[in-house]
């Protein structure tokens, strides 16, 4: 058996360590602030948003919603003459103050009034097939912010000042899913009973889920726009700072690259709306012209608009048009607000060329170079070369 022997003066070094007290100097550890998160990062909260409602454009999981949603067009949306919802304890009567309403201003009328809605769902359904099928083209754009975000930082931009929360949490509430709340909720008052669940749950997605599903959509656009207007003002604010205080060079290749990226994005953008965008300006035409319309019936006919349910629907047509002419009227003011900050871009970048005698003339032959690809082809939101983001178009649609 083997036998392990301690050498006693190893224990009374021990001991006589552990009784004396060593002192000890606690340093503060500095803990850096987090950066601020990523364009792509702050626009994961809307879509986590858009996916409860099945608008995500990566996966949809929610299709009892839309099944549920073709169903309420059918049955509310007049698109057929006969109802193909048979059970007279699933479904309410006919609203009688609704028939009384039809013959005294006319089926065609009657009908226009309420083609609001209907038009609005069938556009809704048509946008979730242009979602999925553009799901990669919106990945590919949201991936691209962080490259274009890892080179700000290269440049020695701020992040600290990329950023849409304030935006996000407060504008696009307030402005996009407000409206949509109240304009769903005035619909649902002339179809809503409460003794009839099936019918219930129907008419309020009916009333509901499009006009929801419409500003999530337009909410998308707001926001893919936003990110581009902070990107061009975080570059005018680095080049502000760059020539006013450090009094030197400007990495001017390093720039005019960026510009072009930054430029690309904008386009991949308009790419991606396109076809959602167009449909909805056709939408927010056939609403103003058909709002025009009824304006002149009204005013023609001194008989319409004596009842209390007449200027009721007649108000609610009417909010039609404002509700999506103010969304394209956003869209095409910060359409215009990228194009400005590009100018302002370019305006610094002039008073940058009259430095020739100070950096030399490769130094001003670069930067003329961004400022002729700034000036001669300014970057304007454009739909497929369709629509531009301008100010023009407000009055083409009006």
């Amino acid at each position: 058996m083997w036998q392990f022997f301690t050498n006693p003066f190893v224990l009374m070094a021990q001991t006589a360590l552990s009784n004396k007290s060593i002192p000890t100097k606690i340093i503060p550890i500095v803990i850096p602030p987090r950066p601020f998160p990523g364009l792509s990062s702050q626009l994961l909260p809307f879509f986590k948003f858009a996916r409860y409602i099945a608008r995500c454009p990566i996966k949809f999981k929610t299709i009892f919603l839309n099944i549920c949603l073709y169903i309420s067009i059918l049955k509310y949306g007049d698109i057929v003459t006969h109802d193909l919802f048979l059970g007279e304890d699933a479904w309410p009567p006919p609203n009688p103050i609704s028939a009384e309403m039809k013959n005294r201003i006319g089926g065609f009328i009657y009908g226009l009034i309420w083609s609001f809605a209907p038009v609005t769902a069938l556009v809704v359904s048509i946008d979730y097939t242009l979602a999925f099928l553009k799901a990669p083209e919106l990945a590919k754009w949201l991936n691209n912010w962080n490259l274009i975000e890892d080179e700000m930082l290269q440049l020695g931009f701020n992040r600290d000042k990329i950023k849409i929360t304030t935006f996000s949490r407060y504008f696009i509430p307030l402005f996009e899913f407000v409206p949509s709340v109240i304009l769903g909720s005035l619909e649902l008052i002339w179809i809503f009973d409460i003794r009839y669940p099936i019918h219930c749950v129907i008419s309020i997605i009916y009333a509901y889920v499009p006009t929801l599903c419409y500003s999530v959509e337009d909410s998308k656009a707001l926001l893919m726009l936003k990110c581009l207007q902070v990107g061009f003002l975080q570059v005018r604010n680095h080049l502000e700072k760059s020539l006013n205080i450090d009094r030197g060079q400007i990495p001017v290749r390093n720039l005019h690259l960026f510009l072009i990226k930054l430029r690309l994005q904008a386009k991949q953008c308009g790419d991606y709306l396109a076809t959602q965008q167009l449909v909805s300006i056709l939408m927010t035409m056939y609403t103003t012209a058909a709002s025009c319309f009824l304006f002149v019936a009204v005013l023609s006919d001194h008989s319409l608009g004596d009842t209390t349910e007449e200027l009721l629907t007649m108000a609610f047509a009417s909010t039609w048009p404002f509700f999506g002419i103010s969304r394209l009227y956003v869209k095409v003011w910060m359409g215009v607000r990228v194009t400005n900050e590009e100018k302002e871009i370019a305006s610094l970048i002039k008073l940058e060329t009259l430095k020739e005698e100070i950096f030399g003339t490769e130094y001003s032959n670069e930067l003329r170079e961004i400022y002729k690809l700034l000036t001669n082809h300014p970057t304007e939101v454009s739909f497929n070369n369709y629509v531009k983001l301008n100010n023009p178009l407000i009055l083409g649609v009006r």
